[in-house]
């Protein structure tokens, strides 16, 4: 009776042909059933309309099924058949669950009381490739291929043989190499995030921002960069936890929400922002190095922008050499740099509290107090220094957070990992990025002029700013000295090192992240001529030639060399891809997707859809032009991908990899 029920159910919809065969195995091959009665099932389609509820049977005569509205005065007895029903568990018999619906069926009444009954809610099941495909479809696949109602006897026997073939090859692949099993969230995310979030930024720029902007209004920064970001990583995390998360991160998350034609263009762009990321660091350790070395009388060139050049590009290049080791080795190093990190921001801390030496003082180190706090405690912004320039300089040092989603194919449990691991990453590096620009502003004053200490009013206990201070020439101080925690430090070679492993390791995560983001970009086919960087190698696809690309153009990026010119040039672009991360979530919401339903809980689609207008507006703000050109590349992108008709096809859409 099972395999009759079964039978009933597969019927519905089918073509003539199936119909036919499965019938005669039903009734035998001369047409004559070897039951007395017909078999007879409720199928709810999932549309929930009132007369949605449909009686199915054969009929002996025709063959066929024949079906008619169920009239609520009629009993509906489950039979034991319904009860002990399974689905098919062969790929062959998926076959039979496409199309299960059909407008075209004869409408009439049932047979006799003996009809055995089975009262079942089917949903629209999948298509046969989102069982059977263990590769994901490329984009191009996803827009031009239209499903096949079904697939042909003999192209199922070919795709089975190519499994089979296929499956043997990986377990001899097995016993050969061990298999990479992936990190967990806190190897995976939240060091990765933290160690790409804590950047150039931290030990060279924290103290010049206080200096700037005070304070209140360096907390306000910092507030909105958090409230930009956060809102990213809770719709991040949605996407995320909705389903499987392939390589790719923000790339994926964004395709597989909103299409190709968006992932498409902002993966690219990001891509870019990423790598650009990677050169800022890079120019960043540079100027440390240059300011360390000219202290004590050594230049190379003109010590100067040319000695930072030549030193972020040794950087960048010591860098990529450690990364095509594996990132599995880099992943251990990454152990060491977020040891170093820890060790110097403590030492920078404790250093807060030691007394001053001569040269603190001649530097404008006051130590903690009311009277420097004070006059600390507004802006005094210099030169075209504004708010909003200032958010431009610092955001950059928060866009770390796609560091885990960047290496969610690596991950053990990405929709787990991802969310955990990043907000987490957020809150810690907000608190300690607020507490290095507090401590130094509670300090050391604004200007110096490396003589003499600071001087204060006897009377109102106000600092009296020396005299270069008037024609803007202080060498010294919070606005004018990068190199002010590394002053202040308890041990200045661990400040050092602190400064070394802040930036190693936020470009490290950027020229491994971007990388891997073009690779997943370039294996969907978007794009012309790009498929070569979609190759990977050894047991973590490492995308070698898609890091060459990328050491490339930050190469390029670096021979920039002001690292405030390059942190303004990337913030848009991060604000345009957060922007549309936002957007995405908030389109899945709002459209009421049954498909969407995300591990994670904790969003809301008003949340969302804040979050994308605020990142759009931070972007006009900050530059209309920036922002004007960022959009246009996007839109060249968005119409070039939406337009392009030269992509190839294969047949079937997916190959079968189980």
């Amino acid at each position: 009776m099972c395999s009759s029920l079964f039978q009933t159910i597969i019927l519905v919809g089918l073509p003539r042909k199936i119909m036919h065969e499965a019938s005669l195995h039903e009734h035998g091959s001369d047409g004559s059933g070897s039951e007395s009665s017909s078999s007879v099932i409720i199928v709810n389609a999932p549309s929930h309309h009132e007369n949605d509820a449909r009686k199915i049977r054969f009929v002996d005569n025709s063959n066929f099924p024949e079906r008619v509205a169920l009239n609520e005065s009629e009993t509906t007895i489950k039979s034991l058949s319904a009860l002990n029903f399974d689905r098919p568990k062969l790929p062959t018999q998926w076959t039979m669950f496409q199309n299960s619906y059909s407008s075209s069926a004869l409408a009439n009444p049932v047979g006799g009381p003996n009809d055995d009954f089975a009262a079942i809610t089917i949903d629209q099941p999948p298509t046969l490739t989102n069982y059977v495909s263990g590769k994901r479809p490329t984009m191009s696949d996803l827009i031009k291929y239209q499903m096949q109602n079904k697939l042909d006897d003999s192209d199922i026997t070919n795709n089975l043989q190519r499994l089979n073939s296929e499956t043997s090859d990986k377990e001899s692949d097995g016993e050969s190499q061990q298999k990479f099993e992936g990190f967990g969230w806190i190897q995976g995310v939240l060091m990765r995030c933290i160690l790409c979030i804590f950047g150039a930024t931290l030990f060279l720029r924290m103290s010049w921002l206080g200096g700037q902007s005070g304070i209140v209004v360096g907390l306000g920064v910092l507030f909105l960069a958090f409230i930009v970001v956060i809102l990213t990583a809770i719709s991040m995390s949605a996407i995320a936890t909705n389903g499987e998360v392939g390589t790719g991160g923000c790339y994926y998350l964004i395709s597989r929400s909103l299409g190709p034609e968006f992932g498409g263009s902002i993966g690219l762009i990001f891509y870019i922002a990423n790598t650009v990321n990677a050169s800022m660091n890079c120019v960043g350790l540079a100027e440390a190095i240059v300011v360390i070395l000219k202290d004590h009388g050594i230049t190379l060139i003109d010590g100067g922008i040319n000695d930072t050049r030549l030193y972020a590009v040794l950087t960048c290049t010591i860098l990529q050499g450690i990364i095509f080791i594996g990132t599995e080795f880099e992943s251990k190093t990454q152990v060491a740099l977020l040891i170093t990190l820890t060790m110097s921001i403590l030492s920078h801390l404790v250093g807060t509290f030691f007394p001053l030496t001569p040269e603190q003082v001649a530097r404008g180190v006051t130590g903690y107090s009311f009277s420097t706090m004070a006059d600390n405690m507004w802006p005094d912004f210099r030169g075209a220094e504004t708010f909003i320039t200032i958010f431009g300089v610092y955001f950059p040092a928060m866009t770390g957070i796609m560091a885990g989603a960047n290496m969610s194919g690596d991950l053990k449990d990405a929709s787990k990992s991802i969310p955990k691991g990043t907000v987490w990453a957020i809150i810690i590096t907000t608190f300690v990025y607020g507490l290095a620009m507090i401590t130094t502003a509670m300090t050391t004053v604004r200007d110096s002029n490396g003589i003499t200490g600071p001087i204060y009013d006897n009377i109102t206990g106000a600092f009296i700013p020396p005299l270069c201070r008037a024609n803007n020439t202080c060498q010294y101080g919070l606005a004018n000295d990068y190199q002010v925690m590394l002053l202040q430090g308890a041990f200045g070679p661990l400040i050092i090192a602190g400064i070394f492993a802040s930036t190693l390791s936020s470009a490290s995560g950027c020229l491994i992240g971007a990388p891997r983001v073009f690779q997943a970009l370039c294996e969907d086919k978007l794009y012309p001529y790009v498929k070569v960087f979609a190759k990977g190698h050894g047991i973590q696809n490492e995308p070698y030639r898609a890091y060459i690309l990328t050491f490339l153009i930050a190469t390029a990026i670096i021979l920039i060399g002001d690292l405030n010119a390059i942190a303004i040039i990337i913030t848009n672009f991060f604000l345009a891809a957060f922007a549309i991360t936002n957007f995405a979530c908030f389109d899945a919401t709002a459209g009421g997707s049954p498909g969407f339903r995300p591990g994670f809980k904790y969003y809301n689609k008003w949340l969302s859809l804040f979050g994308s207008i605020l990142c759009i507006c931070i972007m006009f703000v900050l530059s209309w032009i920036t922002s004007l050109v960022t959009f246009g590349i996007f839109a060249v992108f968005f119409l070039f991908i939406k337009n392009n008709k030269s992509r190839e096809l294969t047949k079937p859409p997916f190959p079968i990899s189980l």
